[in-house]
C-alpha cells in the first residue's frame, strides 16, 4: 500500500461494480502509472462518480477516454476497496501484548496497546484519562528513539512535568504547534523528520485548510512514505470534533489518508449534512440547514417530521387540511453523524471517563445575574448601533463583563495603513463616460482619504472602560467560598476581563497565576510582595502555602493541564469555541481531585446564556460522532 512496484508500468485488475439489477460484477481495468498518475482504462461508467468521490484529483483525459488520479497514498487505498482487497486489515489485527514497566489502568492498557499495534491511531478520550501517561509508555515500547511530541503551549508545559515525573529514558523532542509549523515552512528534501510522532490536543487540526493541519500533514506524509508500518502516527485529544463533526475528516487524513471514503472536506460535509437551495443577491447557492443527527428529520428539508406545540404534536410535512405539502413527502434521513463512529472504527479509540474512572459527577451550577435598567438600556443603545451581528455580539459580551473597549488617537504618528505612507492610492476607473470593454478601465491615482496625503496617522490604541457590575460582586463572594481552601481558578473569554479578575483577585489577597496570549505570569497580590523567579509558575500552584488563583483565558490554559488542587472554576465568560469550554471544564475533574468539582457559570446578559447553549448543543453533537448515543440526547 506504501508502495508499488517501480518496475511495474502498468497492470491489469478487477474493479468490483454493481449493476442496474443490483448484482455484484468483476469488471477488468488497466492500470497505467505515468508521471505520478495512475490511468484507469477501461473503468465502468457507473463508478466514475466512485472515482469523483473517493480518489485524489481525478480528471478525464477526453482524447484518451480514460479517468487519471494522483498516484498516492489515499488513491491506493481507496484502489484496494475497489479491487476487492480490505485495506484496513491493519486496524483489525487483535492487539498484541506488551510488559509495560509503569503501573497502567487497563483502559491506558488498551490505549497503548491499540497505538504500539497498529501505529497509525487516534486517541478520542476524555480528558484526566491518563493519555500522558499511556504516550510514554508507547514511546518507550515502540523502540523508536527518534520521537516528536507536540502540543499547545500550556500542554508542553504540563507534559514536561510529566516526563520530569516518569522519567523517560530518553525524552522526545518537545515543540508548539507553532514551531511544528515554522519547521514544516523550512522543510526541504534532506532535511530532518522523525520516524514517529506524536500530536497532543489533536483537535487544533481540525480545519482542513489551517496552516497548522497542512504542516501536521506534511510530517505525517514523510514519516509513511520513508518508514511504511514502522513509523508512528499519533494523534489523541479529549475533543475531536467539538464545533463541526466534519472535523473529523482531517484528524482521519492527517494519520492515514483514504480511511475515510470522501477526498476531501466538503464532500464528507454533504454526506453528513442536509443542504437547501437558498437565493441570495449574488445567485443560489445551497446552505447547509442541518445535521444528519436523527432519523426522525427529513432528508430533504432537514426539519423534524413533528415539532410539539402547546396543542401537542404537529406533523411540519402536511398542511392544516391533511394534504401532504407540494414540495416533497417526508423522507426519513439516515443518522450519518451516529454512524460516523463505525466507519472510524478501528482508527480512533474512544475512552470516555464514566466507563474507566471512578469520580464523582462534574456538578454545574448557574448564577443568574439580572441586568440593571442601566444595564438594559445600555445594550440596547449597543444592539442597536452594531452595524453587523457579530460586533452586536461582541459589545454585549463586554458589557457584560463590565466594560467597554474604546479606540484613542496618541500624538504618536505612525505609517498609513491604506496607502502605506505614500499619500495616494490607485483605483481602476473607466476613461470616458461610456464603459464598452474592458481596457477602458484605467488605474488612476489619487489622494489618500484615511491620511489626506501626509502618509502618515496618529497612532490608535484600545483602552478598556470598565464599571461596576454584577459579575464582579459574583467573583468576589466565590472567592470568600474559596478562601479556606486557598485555590480556585477564573476563566475568562476577554483580555480585558482577565485583568479585571486578576485585579478583583489581589484586592481579595489572592495571589494570581494569569495564562493568556501574553503567557504565564505569577503576580503577587501586593506590590512589595517578592517573586521567586526560579520557580515555576505551575510548581507555585501546586506547592505554595498562599491563596493562589489561576485567571486564565480558555484557549491558552484549558489544555493539557492537571489542576486537581482546585475544586471550582469560575466561568466569567465563555468564548465561541466549544472545544475550549470541553477541555476547560476536565482540568479539575480527574483523577487526583480530593472534593468533588464545581463549574460556576456567570450568567448576566441574554448573550451570556446563547453563548453557553451554543456550547452545550456542539457538545452533544460531539458525543453522538464519538458514539456516546446515551449522554447526546
Amino acid at each position: 500500500m506504501f508502495d508499488r512496484d517501480p518496475g511495474i508500468e502498468e497492470e491489469y485488475v478487477k474493479i468490483i461494480t454493481t449493476t442496474a439489477k443490483g448484482n455484484r460484477v468483476a469488471k477488468q481495468v488497466k492500470l497505467r502509472y505515468r508521471a505520478g498518475r495512475i490511468q484507469l482504462v477501461g473503468l465502468p461508467f457507473g463508478l466514475k462518480d466512485e472515482v469523483k468521490a473517493c480518489l485524489t484529483n481525478p480528471k478525464w483525459d477526453v482524447e484518451g477516454k480514460y479517468w487519471s488520479v494522483a498516484d498516492d497514498l489515499r488513491s491506493r487505498f481507496q484502489l484496494q476497496a475497489l479491487i476487492g482487497e480490505n485495506p484496513y486489515a491493519n486496524w483489525e489485527q487483535p492487539l498484541n501484548d506488551y510488559q509495560f514497566s509503569r503501573s497502567l489502568m487497563s483502559h491506558q492498557r488498551t490505549m497503548a496497546q491499540h497505538c504500539l499495534t497498529h501505529h497509525y491511531k487516534i486517541l478520542a478520550a476524555e480528558p484526566g484519562v491518563g493519555k500522558s501517561l499511556t504516550l510514554i509508555e508507547v514511546m518507550e515500547q515502540s523502540g523508536v528513539d527518534d520521537w516528536w511530541y507536540v502540543s499547545t503551549k500550556s500542554g508542553c508545559v504540563a507534559v514536561e512535568m510529566e516526563f520530569e515525573k516518569w522519567g523517560l529514558r530518553k525524552t522526545p523532542k518537545l515543540m508548539t504547534y507553532e514551531g511544528l509549523l515554522k519547521l514544516a515552512k523550512a522543510w526541504s528534501p534532506g532535511a530532518e523528520f522523525p520516524q514517529a510522532i506524536a500530536f497532543d490536543e489533536y483537535s487544533r487540526c481540525t480545519n482542513s485548510h489551517a496552516q497548522r493541519a497542512q504542516g501536521c500533514k506534511k510530517f505525517a506524509d514523510l514519516i509513511r512514505d520513508h518508514y511504511g508500518w514502522d513509523g508512528y502516527v499519533i494523534g489523541a485529544s479529549g475533543s475531536c470534533s467539538p464545533k463541526s463533526p466534519v472535523g473529523w475528516w482531517m484528524l482521519a487524513e492527517i494519520i492515514f489518508p483514504g480511511f475515510l471514503r470522501e477526498n476531501s472536506a466538503k464532500a464528507f460535509e454533504w454526506r453528513l449534512g442536509i443542504f437547501e437551495n437558498k437565493e441570495t443577491s449574488q445567485g443560489v447557492f445551497p446552505v447547509r440547514v442541518a445535521w444528519r443527527d436523527d432519523e426522525r428529520r427529513c432528508d430533504k428539508c432537514g426539519k423534524f417530521q413533528f415539532e410539539d406545540t402547546d396543542e401537542g404534536p404537529v406533523n411540519t410535512h402536511i398542511d392544516a387540511l391533511g394534504i401532504p405539502c407540494k414540495d416533497h413527502p417526508f423522507t426519513p434521513s439516515k443518522n450519518e453523524v451516529a454512524y460516523l463512529h463505525q466507519r472510524l472504527d478501528g482508527l480512533v479509540h474512544t475512552v470516555f471517563k464514566k466507563d474507566c474512572l471512578d469520580l464523582p459527577e462534574l456538578e454545574y451550577r448557574e448564577l443568574i445575574l439580572p441586568p440593571t435598567p442601566t444595564i438594559k438600556r445600555a445594550a440596547k443603545a449597543l444592539a442597536t448601533s452594531a452595524r453587523t451581528t457579530i460586533q452586536a455580539l461582541t459589545w454585549l459580551r463586554a458589557l457584560s463583563d463590565g466594560f467597554q473597549y474604546e479606540v484613542k488617537q496618541t500624538d504618536e504618528l505612525v505609517e498609513c495603513s491604506v496607502c502605506k505612507g505614500t499619500g495616494e492610492y490607485k483605483a481602476w476607473e473607466v476613461e470616458g463616460d461610456d464603459f464598452e470593454t474592458w481596457s477602458d478601465y484605467a488605474k488612476v491615482a489619487s489622494v489618500c482619504d484615511t491620511c489626506q496625503g501626509e502618509g502618515q496617522v496618529p497612532k490608535s490604541v484600545r483602552e478598556s472602560k470598565y464599571f461596576k457590575g454584577p459579575k464582579q460582586e459574583a467573583l468576589e463572594g466565590l472567592l470568600d467560598k474559596c478562601d479556606e481552601h486557598g485555590r480556585i481558578i477564573v476563566s475568562a473569554g476577554f483580555t480585558a476581563s482577565i485583568d479585571r479578575c486578576v485585579q478583583i483577585c489581589h484586592n481579595k489577597q489572592w495571589d494570581v497565576i494569569r495564562i493568556d496570549g501574553r503567557g504565564w505570569k505569577l503576580m503577587r497580590w501586593a506590590p512589595e510582595l517578592e517573586v521567586d523567579r526560579r520557580m515555576k509558575p505551575l510548581r507555585y500552584w501546586m506547592e505554595s502555602p498562599e491563596k493562589v488563583a489561576i485567571v486564565m483565558h480558555p484557549e491558552s490554559g484549558g489544555t493539557g493541564l492537571t489542576l486537581t488542587e482546585a475544586y471550582m472554576i469560575v466561568v466569567y465568560s465563555n468564548d465561541f469555541k466549544p472545544e475550549n469550554r470541553i477541555q476547560l471544564v476536565n482540568r479539575i475533574h480527574r483523577p487526583g481531585m480530593t472534593r468533588g468539582a464545581v463549574i460556576v457559570d456567570l450568567l448576566h446578559l441574554g448573550t451570556d446564556r446563547k453563548v453557553l447553549d451554543t456550547l452545550k448543543a456542539n457538545h452533544k453533537l460531539e458525543k453522538l460522532s464519538l458514539g456516546d448515543i446515551a449522554e447526546s440526547v
